[in-house]
Parts: structure tokens; sequence; C-alpha cells
């Protein structure tokens, strides 16, 4: 029973990213009821945590998320995937430089499967406004696995370089992997302010250049 909750709470939030124009309030709600079930059913187990802590995030309860995350790290402080929880929860709070420093122990704890958290590294180094550090998280992530994740920071990238070449390819990269992304689909992922001043600067701006369009 535990098994089935937290496998529907996995797809739940793989649909989410697969698939743009589903309804995120109806998927945060269901993801809410689902960890609750789960929470009520193994409330020590760090993975219910951190399960509950990326369904809050959908909910926008960025304080309580960040409070589950931190559970689930102390309860495991071995288990990079925690750490990736919170370093997620704080770039999209507008917090890229403590996200980086969770990102790094991620990766300490976990250098051999770090697809996701280069990629995670480059998002927060991209809102940092650190450019050339961002690219080659970028370039580490792609070496590793075809996701389509890393081409979003660098079709920004690139394209505030001014290199629009390499933009170019990376634009095709990701429609390969994501096709008809659009800035709308990047503003989904946070409401807070800090954030997306930072986003607007940084990602959101470089989007445009690069012809991705709004909707």
């Amino acid at each position: 029973h535990v098994m089935a909750l937290k496998a529907r709470l996995y797809l739940l939030y793989a649909f989410l990213d697969l698939d743009p124009s589903m309804s995120l309030d109806q998927i945060a709600r269901e993801a809410d009821e689902f960890a609750t079930r789960v929470m009520q059913l193994e409330p020590t187990s760090a993975e219910v945590w951190y399960l509950r802590a990326d369904s809050l995030r959908y909910l926008r309860r960025w304080n309580a998320a960040i409070e589950a995350s931190d559970q689930a790290i102390k309860r495991d402080p071995y288990e990079p995937l925690y750490y990736a929880v919170k370093a997620y929860l704080m770039i999209l709070t507008g917090k890229p430089a403590e996200g980086l420093t969770l990102v790094d122990r991620a990766l300490a704890l976990n250098p051999t499967n770090a697809s996701i958290h280069l990629t995670q590294q480059s998002y927060a180094l991209l809102l940092l406004g650190q450019a050339d550090r961002a690219i080659q998280a970028c370039e580490k992530a792609n070496g590793i696995s075809d996701y389509w994740g890393s081409q979003v920071y660098l079709v920004a990238l690139f394209a505030n370089q001014g290199d629009k070449a390499r933009a170019a390819i990376a634009a095709r990269a990701l429609e390969k992997g994501a096709p008809g992304y659009t800035i709308a689909r990047a503003k989904r992922y946070s409401d807070v302010p800090e954030y997306l001043k930072l986003a607007e600067k940084y990602w959101f701006s470089g989007l445009r250049k690069a012809g991705i369009p709004e909707e």
C-alpha cells in the first residue's frame, strides 16, 4: 500500500515535467493528498519527507517544503537526493548561492550519477550570473545524459553572450527533448518575487533573445 502511494507520487511529479498542459493546481492537490497519506503510514521515513517536500513545492508552500526537506536530510544525511530537493527549493525561493552549496554536497555524495546534480548546479550558477561556470556544468551534464533540462539553460546562456550559433544548436536540442517549450512554461516553477527577478534577468531574457516564444 505504501509502495503504491509512493509510486503514484513519483508518477505525478513525472507528469508535471513531461506534460506542460496539465493543471499544476490539480496535480499539486492530488500529490498533497497522496503525500499526506504516505506520511501517516511512514512518519519516520526520510523518503516520505522528501516526497512531502516535493508536494509542498507544487503547492507553493515554500517554508513548509524547506522544513520537510530538512527532515529528510536529518533522517538520512547520506542520501544526495535529499540535498538536491532542498537545493532546488533554495533556488526557487531566490537563494541560488545556498542552493549551490547544497548541490555541491549532493555531488560529493554521488559523483558517479551526477547528471541531475550538474543540471541543478548550472541552474544555480545561471541565476548567480556566473555564465561561464554554468555553461561548463551544463556541458558536463550533457556528456552524461541527453536529458533536455540543461539545454533550457544553455539556450539562454549562449543567447545572453551573443553566441547565436550555439544558442540555436541548444534551442534545436531543447525542441527535440521538450517540443514547444515556452517562457510561460519556464515561469511555472516558482512564484517567489526574489526568484522571478533573477530568472527574468538571467534566464527568461536569454530565452527571449534566442526566439523561444512567450506562450
